[in-house]
């Protein structure tokens, strides 16, 4: 009974931990408006600070999905950006530049060379003479044709395995590439939603404290 309790709690616990994108950015919106009321001396005043922090908040939480963006496709940041620019101020005295020749010669050769006797009948020759050469030539002609066979399935299976790698590697890119895509899509519209949020919340709390103060006050009087 009590093992079935534990598993029912950890199961409820597991599921309220799913959710946590969607209470999340509330429950932090809250919490630093207790926060900041409970450290100002007014009301008024814990509002303004708090939306002042979930301003910062939500712009810091926006920055950070940029910047995973810009890492996701190998993108240098704005600080790399900045030092980029700078590092390109023209300067007074122009920059000595060194002239070098480099040479570079190469060569190669391949290919494949096939020799085969070809036995000739002289124009005296007998019957027997004749079917001897005959024999020979077409042992000959017998092993040309084995030897092609053979080069037709060396280059056959060289290509195959060259087709199956090239396979393999256009597979693993495009898994990565579909993966970048998704990331890029949907995969921190959870973080960016959450930026949002706070950005909002702290612009009509730092905009209208007052008359948010005064919502407050009457929601708790409602509510006592």
């Amino acid at each position: 009974m009590m093992s079935n309790f534990w598993q029912w709690f950890r199961a409820i616990a597991r599921w309220v931990w799913d959710g946590r994108e969607g209470w999340g950015p509330p429950v932090v919106a809250i919490g630093l408006v207790f926060a900041a009321s409970s450290i100002a001396n007014a009301l008024d005043d814990g509002l303004r600070y708090a939306g002042l922090f979930l301003q910062i908040l939500g712009v810091v939480t926006v920055a950070i999905g940029l910047r995973d963006r810009r890492q996701t496709f190998d993108k240098p940041g704005f600080a790399r950006l900045t030092f980029q620019y700078f590092a390109r101020f023209p300067r007074y005295t122009p920059k000595a530049h060194v002239i070098s020749a480099v040479g570079l010669a190469s060569g190669s050769a391949s290919g494949s060379a096939y020799g085969f006797g070809w036995h000739g009948i002289p124009d005296n020759a007998t019957i027997d003479d004749r079917l001897s050469v005959l024999e020979k030539n077409l042992d000959t002609a017998r092993q040309l044709a084995l030897d092609a066979q053979k080069q037709g399935q060396v280059l056959e299976a060289k290509l195959q395995s060259k087709l199956e790698t090239e396979i393999s590697q256009r597979e693993v890119s495009d898994r990565a590439l579909g993966a970048k895509l998704e990331s890029v899509g949907a995969g921190n519209l959870h973080l960016e939603a959450a930026g949002v949020f706070w950005l909002i919340v702290g612009i009509i709390l730092g905009t209208a404290p007052t008359e948010t103060g005064a919502v407050f006050r009457w929601i708790l009087s409602c509510l006592i």
